[in-house]
């Protein structure tokens, strides 16, 4: 077979996969300020891929006292009858909780996502959620362990205006 012909069979086969894969353009403000135009990212199942599996299940085994305390409350649809899902892949992200019926992520902030590359990584991970039509709600650790009241008051806040 020539290569034209060969070249020629290869770009059909890639056009024909194309076709049925998702093409999301992301691209952070700060990136579009230097002039980065985006990143296609090819999604064909965009949630819990299997590339993402391992570190869920391992980033559910070793949860965060912070995080085990909010799953008591968000667990087996004690909140408000909604079905919360931890440690979820959404792309190759992974939420902390996800509601599905109200696409709605809760992330837990630590230390690590106050610094300058977790805020920028934090705003990279919230546009993609964004552009799912994904809403994302952030907390403190300290406020679960110290307000889980207000925590859940202001989760509370946002299902209401969600329905």
């Amino acid at each position: 077979m020539s290569k034209e012909r060969e070249k020629g069979k290869i770009k059909t086969q890639l056009s024909k996969k194309l076709d049925k894969v998702r093409i999301k353009i992301i691209c952070s403000p700060s990136l579009a300020k230097e002039g980065v135009r985006g990143r296609l990212v090819f999604m064909q199942n965009t949630y819990n891929i299997t590339n993402t599996e391992i570190k869920r299940k391992e980033l559910r085994k070793n949860s965060t006292e912070e995080e085990k305390k909010l799953w008591q409350y968000l667990r087996n649809r004690q909140f408000e009858g909604l079905k919360f899902y931890r440690q979820y892949g959404i792309g190759s992200y992974i939420a902390d909780f996800y509601c599905p019926s109200l696409k709605l992520v809760i992330e837990l902030d630590g230390s690590q996502h106050f610094t300058e590359d977790g805020l920028e990584y934090d705003k990279i991970r919230e546009e993609f959620m964004n552009s799912l039509g994904i809403k994302t709600i952030r907390f403190n650790n300290n406020d679960v362990m110290t307000n889980i009241e207000g925590v859940l008051e202001g989760i509370k806040n946002h299902v209401d205006t969600k329905n």
